[in-house]
């Protein structure tokens, strides 16, 4: 009488494994259909891949420490230009303070020259990287 018995345990038991399995079977399975729905959903929204995410993200970081370097060089120029400049724009003792007169107008041209100059070496060096014209510019 004990032999039925332990023989339908084992029976049992082999059922339980065989229905283990095939559960995770299914599940590996309905785990790769759902990925290719996923997949094939976001290949057609248009959604960046996270590589490409992560290149352009390091591309602006980069940019922006540039930029902020490049402002605070542009600040140290200003600074000493405006200190240059005042020392120039002082009158001399016993003189008058006409700010039209010639040699005044002269010194502000020159100044414009100067601030136009920096600018077109900042802007030819910011368009001349092509590394930053990709991120400027669309595709």
């Amino acid at each position: 009488m004990s032999q039925p018995r332990g023989r339908i345990f084992d029976e049992l038991s082999r059922l339980a494994t065989d229905a283990v399995a095939m559960a995770q079977g299914v599940k590996r399975e309905a785990e790769t259909v759902a990925r290719t729905q996923a997949e094939r959903f976001l290949s057609g929204m248009d959604v960046v891949q996270r590589e490409e995410f992560e290149a352009v993200r390091e591309m602006a970081l980069k940019a922006r420490e540039e930029n902020d370097r490049l402002a605070a060089r542009i600040a140290g120029w200003r600074r000493s230009w405006t200190r240059a400049t005042a020392r120039r724009a002082s009158p001399p003792p016993n003189s008058d303070s006409d700010p039209w007169r010639p040699t005044s107008l002269l010194a502000s041209a020159r100044q414009v020259g100067a601030i136009l100059l920096i600018l077109w070496i900042l802007l030819r060096r910011l368009f001349t990287d092509s590394s930053r014209c990709e991120t400027l510019l669309p595709p």
